[in-house]
């Protein structure tokens, strides 16, 4: 009678189990979905921001830095910036002095401020930042963006003028014109692409708000690769999987990028005018 009873617990644990694992798993599923489908409401925001900015400016958008008489290209702000007065951030955009650098005392505290618009719903903070806390105690991870410009194939190409077949959308000292600068296609050009490595505030230009292609990189999407992130929750125990990049195209759509994506497909996508044919379903 026992044993008889021992075997049922162990079929009731059993199947409790299972239950609370499908439980999990649908759960998962959902917020993983909701938050891809964040990111490419962020992401859909940022490409009518460059749009709008383009419309003002002779459809040339915004260079990935905003150029400084003397200093590094790393000590300017970044192209993410020129973009707050068109994505409703006027107060912030007038916070900043941008005749100096980021780093400046002047620029210290809006450049260290958080900025949702730039952050993939994984990095959210869960409760609301108080007006009263402290700017630099915020985690790199809440000031780092989660969506950065892309220069085109390999380290140098945010320094060529556009006559150069490795430059993408952003550079520095480059604007390119929607109209006459893109024979490649606006939806056949990436523009911002998505990644989980924290490198900066995103007020700061280059490697902090700026990405480019390595063409080496065997895997360029993935939990270890330059470009993704899993959007499964870290509480799960299954959280590996699931890595995706989110990619904001030219001409405003929003692609999923997913680990099989060759390193050569995405290269023929940085670039404004390297006359790659690059297929419809790529």
């Amino acid at each position: 009678m026992k044993r008889k009873w021992i075997i049922v617990l162990l079929l009731v644990s059993v199947s409790g189990f299972l239950l609370v694992e499908l439980a999990c798993a649908v759960v998962v599923k959902w917020q993983a979905a909701a938050m891809r489908s964040s990111d490419s409401c962020n992401l859909k925001q940022i490409g009518i921001a460059l749009h709008k900015y383009a419309s003002a400016n002779e459809n040339d958008l915004p260079e990935a830095s905003i150029p400084l008489k003397y200093g590094a290209f790393e000590s300017r702000l970044s192209w993410v910036v020129s973009l707050l007065p068109f994505m409703e951030y006027d107060e912030r955009f007038k916070q900043f002095a941008r005749t100096q650098g980021w780093d400046s005392e002047h620029n210290q505290s809006p450049s260290r401020s958080l900025l949702p618009s730039f952050l993939c719903p994984a990095v959210r903070p869960s409760k609301p930042i108080m007006a009263c806390t402290a700017l630099s105690s915020l985690p790199a991870s809440r000031v780092s963006p989660s969506y950065f410009g892309v220069s085109g194939i390999g380290p140098e190409s945010p320094f060529p003028p556009l006559s150069d077949r490795r430059c993408g959308i952003l550079g520095h000292g480059r604007r390119v014109n929607l109209e006459k600068d893109i024979p490649d296609g606006l939806s056949s050009t990436i523009a911002v692409i998505e990644t989980a490595r924290v490198s900066g505030t995103w007020a700061a230009a280059h490697y902090p708000t700026l990405r480019w292609i390595d063409v080496d990189e065997a895997e360029q999407v993935g939990k270890e690769a330059p470009f993704g992130r899993t959007h499964v929750p870290s509480w799960y125990w299954r959280g590996s999987s699931g890595v995706v990049a989110s990619a904001l195209m030219g001409d405003g759509t929003v692609k999923q990028l997913t680990p099989k994506i060759s390193p050569r497909v995405l290269a023929d996508v940085a670039t404004v005018a390297g006359g790659e044919q690059v297929s419809p379903d790529w």
